[in-house]
């Protein structure tokens, strides 16, 4: 939304009619007051009294922003900038819609254009280095937000701000910094507080962002949002019962909190006795209500509920509206899909690989766990960090980041495989050089770190040559099972392949051929491929397998990893906590009546 969405003052030309004046203030006032009818009524019976009249163009075209109208306001506030040229504020205000419906370019000329007029105009200065962002430019991002800082230095979107181009540059130390200068300006506001503390989450300080929400909390004990965010916290944490709580306190706070279910029904089972449970039958009732995002959390919810109780056809029905909802708002392209794989097989062939060999960082540190998610990358990884001289770091974006401060900004990763493979021997060295000096910093005394960030499976040829010293492991999980573990989840990011039984099908196979293309291509004993089913199974020989693999000496801890305790963000978080069981083996069965457009996708026909 643009920065200043609520009309402040009028900017008109003086030789408008009394009476003109007068109505326009009137609407302004209902505007403020929220009164959003009586204030279009009125915007609109000055502009048929001087239908060129600037503000009335101007506050319209906000309106039409505020409550959804965004093409309209789109017109009406480029109309008011023809008709006030000389306003920063129009054209900041045009360059908020132009960002939000993701024309960035016209964003940035907009707000170029506000700070040309109006040269220590702070917020046009944000909404540039937001533009900015977005674009994938974060050097320029954060140099903005610095000019922003030069000129009010307790700006907490500017030292959030901040903060998030130097993530994105790999320069978390940095980030962190401006993260905690950003804390002590929020110290007295609640919401200020939970942003602080969702962006320092984000940053993986954990314990940080606990004390942000809890001192959000003391400040405002009914804050819903800030117990949603504290009981994610402490779940990554370990610290489930302490979760339970706070999800069932934001229930209790508001019955209809989407998020604050499909969070709670993740880490719990709720049964028909519980004290929740009619509050989750009532608020089921208003999906047909509900927005598209809302309603879809809320069937992911309903679907764990009856999966948990065992009646499988409820649930199943569930999961399938809840997925078609959320199709309905993603963008999937499986053409681009497929040539975003077979890119990555045609340039980065066995001729390839092996030709580039000796490029890269000599460090062994990383551990990289790759492979389709719900395929047991979170066990492995849970298996491994137990050993004393490993840290999990979970999964992270940084080889992604550390690929873009190399490669320089880019408007989609089409061109990635191509672009990657051009680069040079020192090109690859630095990619592995910021990774693993980012890396370390997350655990210094480790000898071994990893990262399971499943979509690193089509980065694995890059990982080969600019970390020859590290270790790679694929996970593998019978495919139905991996479907079916993916269609009954609602992943935080990325995955816009799963949300459709053939879409989903098709992906799989996709995988198989990338993930068939690497194993023919690197060395032999480069990687390691590892079964779901055979670490139920076997427990002890694979955690053995795994521990040598990784060249260490063997720890028994390794077979306690339920009772380590260290921060999981992930889908799997309640199961890593849990011993080694094996009725997730075969699961696909509960479902099998429901499954044939998946079945069909795996075996392409």
């Amino acid at each position: 939304m643009p920065s200043e969405s609520r009309p402040t003052k009028t900017e008109n030309p003086p030789g408008f009619p009394p009476n003109v004046q007068a109505l326009m203030q009137r609407a302004v006032t209902c505007h403020q007051q929220n009164n959003y009818e009586r204030a279009e009524h009125g915007y609109r019976e000055v502009l048929r009294l001087i239908p060129a009249h600037p503000d009335a163009t101007h506050f319209l075209g906000l309106l039409a922003h505020q409550t959804g109208h965004a093409e309209t306001a789109l017109v009406l506030l480029k109309r008011a900038v023809e008709l006030g040229p000389g306003s920063a504020l129009y054209r900041h205000n045009l360059g908020g819609v132009l960002r939000e419906l993701g024309q960035l370019v016209e964003a940035e000329r907009c707000y170029l254009e506000a700070l040309t007029l109006k040269p220590d105009y702070v917020d046009a200065l944000i909404g540039l280095a937001m533009a900015q962002m977005a674009r994938g430019h974060f050097e320029d991002a954060h140099a903005s937000y610095v000019r922003v800082l030069a000129m009010d230095a307790s700006s907490i979107e500017a030292h959030l701000g901040c903060g998030n181009a130097l993530l994105e540059l790999t320069r978390r130390q940095a980030a962190l910094d401006c993260y905690r200068h950003a804390h002590r300006f929020a110290a007295d506001d609640a919401e200020k507080l939970q942003r602080v503390g969702l962006a320092m989450r984000e940053a993986g300080a954990m314990q940080e962002a606990q004390a942000c929400f809890q001192q959000a909390l003391r400040l405002r004990p009914e804050f819903v949002e800030a117990h949603n965010s504290l009981a994610i916290t402490l779940g990554d944490m370990g610290d489930l019962m302490d979760a339970e709580h706070h999800y069932r306190k934001a229930l209790q706070l508001r019955p209809s909190y989407a998020s604050g279910w499909h969070n709670f029904t993740s880490i719990t089972r709720l049964m028909a006795d519980d004290q929740l449970w009619p509050a989750l039958q009532s608020f089921s009732e208003q999906a047909p209500e509900l927005a598209a995002s809302e309603a879809c959390m809320l069937h992911f919810t309903l679907g764990k509920v009856f999966d948990d109780r065992g009646e499988y056809p409820q649930a199943f029905g569930h999961y399938l509206q809840a997925n078609r909802l959320k199709r309905s708002l993603i963008d999937y392209d499986e053409l681009r899909q497929q040539k975003f794989f077979h890119d990555f097989i045609r340039y980065f062939s066995t001729d390839f690989l092996s030709n580039s060999a000796g490029a890269g960082t000599d460090d062994q540190l990383p551990i990289f766990i790759v492979g389709m998610s719900r395929s047991g990358t979170t066990l492995v990884e849970q298996i491994l960090s137990s050993h004393p001289r490993v840290h999990g770091a979970g999964e992270l974006r940084l080889l992604r980041r550390c690929l873009r401060v190399e490669l320089g900004p880019s408007d989609s990763d089409d061109e990635l495989p191509a672009k990657l493979a051009a680069l040079d021997a020192s090109g690859f060295r630095r990619i592995g050089e910021r990774y693993c000096a980012e890396l370390s910093q997350l655990a210094p005394d480790a000898v071994r770190i990893t990262d399971k960030l499943p979509g690193n499976m089509a980065l694995v040829g890059l990982i080969h040559i600019a970390f020859p010293g590290a270790r790679i492991i694929h996970c593998v999980r019978e495919p139905l099972d991996t479907c079916v573990s993916c269609f009954s989840k609602l992943f935080t990011t990325g995955h816009a392949f799963s949300y459709d039984l053939g879409e989903l099908g098709r992906f799989y196979r996709l995988q198989e051929v990338l993930m068939q293309h690497w194993r023919t291509a690197l060395p032999i004993g480069r990687m390691l491929e590892v079964r779901y089913e055979d670490v139920v199974t076997d427990m002890q020989g694979q955690a053995r397998r795994l521990v040598e693999f990784c060249h260490l000496p063997w720890d028994e801890a390794c077979l306690r990893f339920h009772e380590y305790r260290r921060t999981i963000k992930t889908a799997s978080l309640v199961q890593v906590r849990q011993p080694i069981y094996t009725n997730s083996v075969g699961r696909w069965r509960r479902y099998a009546e429901f499954l044939g457009p998946l079945q069909q996708a795996l075996t392409g026909r």
